[in-house]
């Protein structure tokens, strides 16, 4: 069972991204290769109008992985494939609209 299962708003960002390496040469010339075969999939999650239960679920698992310190699994909401994922980043906003009624959003990385 993955780890993190909370389905977020719809519409989500998936944003597949390949990794360039480019050398330039003195002549001016230059040569490309890729760094990895496949492409890496970034996830934006946005949740809006959320219960004190939904951000606890999300702020648990950040602490739990200590950021994007660790890995975690991940229910794609669409497919329902199971991914490997990290938090892109090391901190977790989110905004009080009202009384426990919270707005929060962040990026996933899925991981090679």
């Amino acid at each position: 069972m993955p780890d993190f299962i909370l389905a977020p708003d719809y519409v989500f960002d998936e944003n597949p991204q390949y990794l360039t390496l480019v050398s330039q040469f003195e002549n001016g010339a230059e040569q490309r290769r890729a760094k990895r075969a496949n492409a890496i999939t970034e996830y934006r999650l946005i949740y809006k109008n959320r219960s004190q239960d939904d951000l606890d679920t999300v702020t648990t698992l950040f602490n739990a992985k200590k950021g994007a310190l660790t890995s975690f699994t991940w229910t794609h909401p669409i497919s329902g494939a199971t991914k490997t994922v990290r938090f892109k980043e090391d901190s977790l906003v989110y905004s009080n609209t009202n009384y426990l009624i919270y707005n929060f959003e962040f990026s996933l990385i899925e991981v090679a």
